[in-house]
């Protein structure tokens, strides 16, 4: 996400699929997710500190990403959206999370 906001160009084409996923909220609070299960197989980690990992993964980007980007005038409107629709779909996804945490 920073890699890609600090480019500001616009010219650049990504691929259909990438860019559909960038832009969705999904994939932002998902991301985490996909990052926990990639890296847990090759780190032992005790049930509860696994728990604890998968619901961090899951909470929704700060509002300090939107500060950073309007101080440097990188896109702080689709910051913006981005951040409020995480958090908002954070309210589905981190139930979803313990559920499968505690399960």
């Amino acid at each position: 996400m920073v890699v890609l906001m600090s480019r500001n160009n616009k010219s650049t084409r990504y691929p259909a699929l990438f860019q559909f996923l960038s832009n969705t909220t999904f994939s932002y609070n998902s991301t985490g997710v996909l990052m926990v299960l990639m890296v847990t197989p090759f780190i032992a980690l005790p049930a509860s500190q696994y728990g604890l990992l998968m619901v961090f993964s899951t909470l929704p980007p700060a509002v300090l990403n939107y500060m950073v980007a309007e101080k440097y005038n990188q896109e702080p409107r689709k910051v913006a959206s981005i951040v409020m629709l995480a958090n908002l779909a954070s309210v589905i996804i981190i139930p979803i999370a313990l559920a499968f945490v505690l399960a």
